[in-house]
């Protein structure tokens, strides 16, 4: 079981070549290891992400997860779980309290809340402590944080993460790599310009820019 691209290929316009951010482009990602795709400002990564989560369709190629056409699997989001670049994105409620209650009620509360508990630990946070607080009342990093444990504690299959250690502090980031490191029971997808800072936590590194098979 995993998650298949084949041959994709993307044009933002039909009628100009130069539109074209990949072609041809492919990857299969297995429940437990971690891939890193990766390229600079341009190359595709986010229209990926988006293709990805169903935002957008490719012009050509398939996306398959599990064996299933994402444009049919209408479960989706109880196998994927996404953590995307621009922060506010991420939250349903501007509340973190609501999105927090949003989350557990959405799914398996006691294994979510159980998961939520055990990776505040990990980052040393008290979730408690944000539930007085909106989004717009916290600092990037602060809303980084939340992202990374709200996507981690998803019963999913699959991670599909966007430049995840943005506005973390060092000691963070690395508690976020020793995360992915130890997570050995999901598919992990690391979308980044910076692939360098992923050489340890990924099993593969992929350019978005060029043909793989």
């Amino acid at each position: 079981m995993s998650i298949l691209c084949q041959n994709l290929t993307f044009n933002y316009s039909k009628r100009k070549s130069n539109s074209r951010l990949f072609e041809e482009f492919g990857f299969e990602l297995n429940n437990n290891e971690t891939k890193c795709i990766y390229g600079g400002t341009g190359s595709g990564k986010t229209t990926l992400f988006n293709l990805l989560f169903g935002e957008m369709k490719p012009n050509k190629g398939k996306i398959l997860i599990d064996n299933v056409p994402l444009n049919k699997d209408k479960k989706l989001f109880d196998k994927v779980a996404f953590l995307f670049q621009e922060l506010e994105k991420q939250f349903v409620f501007p509340s973190i309290r609501d999105e927090y209650n949003f989350l557990i009620n959405h799914s398996n509360e006691n294994a979510i809340t159980q998961n939520i508990n055990e990776l505040c630990k990990i980052f040393n946070v008290k979730i408690e402590a944000f539930f007085h607080k909106d989004i717009y009342e916290l600092s990037r990093g602060e809303l980084r944080l939340l992202q990374v444990i709200f996507s981690f504690s998803a019963e999913t299959k699959y991670l599909i993460l966007d430049e995840p250690a943005d506005h973390l502090e060092k000691i963070l980031r690395e508690k976020l790599f020793d995360l992915i490191k130890s997570t050995n029971n999901k598919g992990i997808l690391i979308l980044t310009k910076y692939h360098k800072l992923y050489e340890t936590v990924a099993d593969e590194s992929i350019p978005i820019n060029a043909k793989y098979a």
